[in-house]
């Protein structure tokens, strides 16, 4: 696969700086407000983006080899500064060595970037678009910004469509701590067809699917497809992660596709912010793309578990979704989202989804 756009390399902002720095792109109306919070690392300055039609493989390869023994670090923001010439306001990090390492790094891989008239700086938009006044761009530099240290744990690769501002993700990768309880020797993934657990699988995966999930109300009285493979992350001690798939077979834009429906993803509440689901969402799309050989992959969520699912790639579609029910055609009440194993999908799919082939949990 090559890319069709010009492609940029990022590190991820995680919560909370995330959502602190949309808030401030919202209140301001910023073009940017459509795209990703992050810190380029190459492809904006230093070096420009990679060009439309490099083969997706060698970039995947040059940014494995690159930032395999990387650890997460830690970045935080020192204020505004403000480009000259402009009003493109963007927060700047307080120490960008770790940026520059990286960005020096990415310069001289294999990785094609085209050229760059200006050196590198490491920072994060927050308002881009037409001149200002310079008071109003003072006022802006006046506001409160996210100051608290937060850890970069994610580096991704993006294409981007200035046209019409459509970015999409092709690839990411997640940094790995020597000392990340999920990179333990002792972390170990189990794969089980349908429900042929053990009684003490079956007693985690039943209390913490009714704590997180119990009936949830879009989906009460609606017919439920069976689980054919569920993904369990366990240490030597205790279960940490769960979560199921289903083989499905839907309608996308008028054809049959057999695709992976993913379901019930949680982690105790005790074992949180370790890392464990995104551990094993990425198993569990390695697992349908690779394994089953499916795509894409489907999943029906709460609209407040699409910014998770956003983050690795995956594209909410904005049409309604119809599900076929024995007492007639229903539509999905809340989000629907989809994965294709080369990142192709987008947003204005039409899904249908016949009888007995419904959400999985």
């Amino acid at each position: 696969m090559k890319t069709a756009f010009p492609s940029y390399i990022v590190a991820e902002i995680p919560e909370p700086a995330r959502s602190a720095v949309q808030s401030l792109r919202d209140e301001l109306s910023s073009p940017t407000a459509r795209l990703p919070v992050e810190i380029t690392l190459a492809g904006s300055s230093g070096v420009g983006p990679i060009p439309a039609g490099t083969d997706l493989s060698q970039i995947a390869s040059e940014m494995g080899r690159i930032f395999a023994n990387v650890p997460p670090f830690g970045v935080s923001f020192s204020g505004f500064r403000v480009f000259p010439g402009t009003s493109l306001v963007y927060l700047c990090p307080t120490d960008r060595t770790p940026l520059d390492d990286l960005h020096e790094a990415l310069r001289k891989s294999n990785i094609p970037f085209s050229r760059s008239a200006f050196p590198y700086n490491p920072h994060c938009t927050v308002r881009s678009g037409p001149p200002l006044p310079v008071h109003e761009v003072d006022l802006i530099c006046r506001r409160a910004f996210p100051a608290a240290q937060f850890l970069i744990d994610t580096v991704s690769l993006y294409d981007l469509n200035r046209d019409t501002l459509e970015c999409r993700l092709l690839h990411h990768i997640h940094l790995k701590s020597d000392n990340n309880e999920m990179n333990s020797p002792t972390c170990h993934l189990d794969i089980i067809r349908g429900d042929d657990v053990t009684p003490a699988q079956a007693e985690f995966i039943n209390r913490w699917n009714q704590l997180y999930f119990g009936e949830v109300a879009v989906a009460q009285g609606l017919a439920k497809a069976p689980v054919h493979w569920r993904l369990l992350l366990r240490d030597d001690k205790c279960l940490l992660s769960h979560v199921a798939l289903t083989e499905m077979t839907v309608e996308l834009d008028g054809r049959c596709v057999n695709c992976g429906a993913v379901g019930g993803l949680f982690t105790p509440r005790n074992f949180q912010g370790k890392g464990y689901a995104t551990a094993l969402m990425d198993r569990a799309e390695a697992f349908i793309f690779a394994e089953l050989k499916l795509t894409p992959g489907i999943l029906f969520c709460l609209a407040e578990l699409v910014p998770f699912y956003a983050r690795r790639g995956w594209s909410l579609v904005e049409r309604p979704v119809t599900l076929e029910q024995a007492n007639g055609m229903v539509t999905w009440g809340a989000a629907v989202m989809l994965l294709s194993a080369d990142r192709s999908q987008h947003g204005q799919h039409r899904i249908h989804v016949p009888m007995s082939r419904t959400p999985a949990e």
